[in-house]
């Protein structure tokens, strides 16, 4: 009977866990978000987005990972700047930017570089590990931000180096540990970066 008891314990736990998996989204548009806790997976679950704290730090980061290897953080938005506990937030704004807020204080901790004037934008993880905040139309997708031109400590397939002359980006590598405000193709704080000279005071989350 204890055998028998085990077992179906043991079950229910494994669907349980299977069922978590199977609902796991790769998006979040303007009418949802994922706060700390929660995890965008991309469709054939090779990439996930979340909050994570490095090893010996309670520091709160959004960052993406390889499913099969948690430990290895691919890209960071707000390295720069860590949330102090677990109330951070990433949504679509009302001017449908994307955003990491410390709903806490509801300030906005990072954001991609760029002006927009709609909400309705699909922020998603793909199977490449490339975040990206794109624009659904009736002629297909086009994509506004990713983060493959912001390249950070680790390098995979398809994302972007160098210096883009058009647009003055610079797509160099930025390990968690340089120091400046600026986040990953994005602003944060209320410090001058020294890749684009703009200063961005730090602001209520819309």
């Amino acid at each position: 009977m204890i055998i028998v008891f085990h077992l179906l314990f043991i079950s229910c736990v494994f669907l349980t866990l299977f069922s978590s998996i199977c609902r796991a989204r790769d998006n979040i548009t303007y009418n949802n978000s994922i706060k700390d806790g929660e995890v965008l997976v991309s469709t054939e679950r090779k990439f996930s987005l979340g909050f994570f704290s490095p090893t010996g730090s309670n520091k709160r980061y959004l960052g993406i990972k390889y499913t099969d290897f948690p430990d290895i953080q691919i890209w960071v938005a707000n390295r720069d700047y860590p949330i102090n506990d677990k109330s951070g937030v990433l949504k679509i704004a009302n001017n449908g930017n994307l955003v990491l807020i410390e709903s806490k204080n509801n300030t906005i901790v990072w954001s991609p570089r760029g002006t927009f004037n709609v909400k309705n934008h699909t922020a998603q993880i793909l199977d490449s590990g490339n975040l990206v905040l794109k624009q659904d139309g009736d002629s297909g997708s086009k994509i506004l931000w990713q983060s493959f031109d912001y390249p950070t400590d680790t390098m995979i397939p398809e994302v972007k180096v160098g210096f883009n002359t058009v647009g003055t980006m610079d797509r160099g590598p930025r390990p968690m540990d340089r120091t400046g405000p600026d986040g990953p193709g994005g602003r944060t704080g209320g410090r001058t970066s020294g890749r684009t000279g703009l200063t961005v005071q730090a602001h209520e989350a819309q």
